[in-house]
């Protein structure tokens, strides 16, 4: 199969790019992260859950700014993976927002290396 790219518009400070490549799907996140985005990122996983894309990427290389709502999303994205027998890996998180992961105990969502991340896979082909 394919890939496919899209861009969802721009919410507060966060842009949300959807890259393709089979049944693999990668969320790039440009931005900040926070209770007026987070509604978007909760919604782009739950089309890509529902489809389903197996493995599911969270690129976070791009993100500045990560609170306790976002953090709530990519918990409840993690929790659905592992009840559906899915692969999601949250990849990339800068310094500062991995703070926040061990800061808050969640630093078993991130996986900088179990998961092969799509949208790098389809630029190589």
């Amino acid at each position: 199969m394919g890939s496919s790219n899209s861009k969802t518009p721009r919410v507060g400070y966060l842009t949300v790019d959807v890259q393709r490549s089979g049944r693999a799907a990668s969320v790039i996140l440009d931005g900040e992260l926070d209770l007026g985005s987070s509604h978007l990122v909760s919604e782009v996983l739950l089309r890509l859950e529902a489809e389903p894309a197996d493995p599911l990427v969270v690129d976070m290389s791009k993100v500045s700014f990560l609170d306790c709502s976002a953090l709530s999303v990519l918990l409840g994205a993690y929790s659905r993976a592992v009840r559906d027998d899915r692969k999601l890996g949250i990849v990339n998180v800068q310094p500062a927002v991995r703070k926040i992961f061990n800061l808050t105990g969640c630093r078993d969502l991130l996986s900088d290396s179990e998961v092969a991340d799509p949208g790098r896979e389809a630029m190589k082909a």
